[in-house]
């Protein structure tokens, strides 16, 4: 009897969830710990699970956090705007409230 591909790709997408599950979770405690450990927490918690592949949601949205900067925003892909969900810690100000027109504000860049 022969498997069909929807079955094994059934199989394979599950067999990678469970390989990359704890790797991945390892990595966004890493940001944690090198990060802003309260914002990397916060951003994990609240805006991971809003992004289309949750398990790249946790690594992005952490990272956001550890790092204080803004991720996701919509990208041109095929001629058409993607809108992709917003990750940023809470704390991070907003763009708008630069003093530069652009470069870098404290520790931030941003494109005033």
């Amino acid at each position: 009897m022969e498997i069909g591909q929807g079955e094994f790709g059934s199989f394979a997408r599950q067999a990678f969830y469970w390989l990359e599950w704890l790797p991945i979770r390892l990595t966004a405690a890493t940001f944690a710990i090198v990060g802003d450990f309260e914002d990397t927490v916060y951003c994990w918690r609240t805006q991971a699970a809003s992004w289309p592949d949750s398990e790249a949601g946790i690594l992005l949205a952490s990272g956001a956090g550890a790092l204080g900067v803004r991720l996701g925003m919509p990208i041109p892909q095929g001629g058409l705007p993607l809108d992709r969900p917003e990750l940023a810690s809470a704390t991070m100000p907003m763009p708008t409230s630069c003093a530069a027109p652009s470069g870098w504000c404290g520790a931030r860049w941003c494109s005033g």
